[in-house]
């Protein structure tokens, strides 16, 4: 049995002429529609780790809500243009999960200005099937 992970992608595109600056929702494979204009990012503190050197100089992030599934898991994180410095994972982009609203996040701080783009990937579909012995 042959089987792939059910994914729907999501990307929050800050790189686009926004009201403010503000990032977007594109949710173009979705089952369901997704109208960015009901999925708001909101401003919040960064938390500060002495690990980040990067963000130190941070006090808050932008941080979108993306509208996977509540069953949802997230699959790896890609930002668009690859190539910005800027930009790096966990340092000045990332995701997480908001426990209370069952919402997952992306999130990105000064200095990262980027397009990030994850799969909403549903937990009915096993990630991994072992391989089944010939005989």
């Amino acid at each position: 049995m042959n089987r792939t992970s059910l994914t729907e992608e999501r990307t929050i595109d800050c790189t686009s002429s926004g009201p403010n600056g503000e990032c977007i929702l594109v949710a173009p494979n979705a089952k369901k529609y997704r109208d960015p204009a009901k999925y708001k990012c909101r401003r919040e503190p960064m938390p500060q780790t002495e690990w980040n050197s990067l963000a130190r100089n941070s006090t808050t992030r932008l941080a979108c809500p993306i509208g996977c599934e509540p069953d949802a898991d997230l699959s790896v994180l890609v930002k668009t243009p690859r190539n910005n410095p800027l930009c790096q994972k966990y340092y000045t982009y990332g995701k997480y999960r908001d426990a209370n609203e069952g919402e997952w996040y992306l999130w990105l701080t000064e200095p990262c200005r980027s397009n990030i783009t994850t799969w909403c990937r549903f937990r009915d579909i096993p990630l991994f099937v072992p391989k089944q012995k010939t005989v």
